[in-house]
């Protein structure tokens, strides 16, 4: 199984317009750039799994690539 953070840089690539991600050691950073990535997070992730700085969301690890992966089927790429 690939580590957390070389899966986000794949991610990273395919989702560039609506999204950064910033792997901080324990907590991952999705910098959400569109307002369609914020509404997509806004209905999707459980206000409990993330901590939010302006339009940045930081969750732990375990659930980055979760969040990914259904930000990926959304939009489609």
């Amino acid at each position: 199984m690939k580590p957390a953070a070389s899966i986000l840089k794949i991610f990273y690539m395919r989702l560039k317009n609506h999204l950064g991600v910033i792997d901080h050691g324990s907590l991952v950073e999705f910098q959400l750039t569109s307002d369609e990535a914020r509404a997509w997070w806004s209905q999707n992730v459980e206000q409990a799994q993330h901590m939010q700085k302006e339009n940045s969301r930081y969750v732990e690890h375990r659930y980055a690539g979760d969040i990914y992966k259904g930000m990926k089927e959304f939009f489609g790429t």
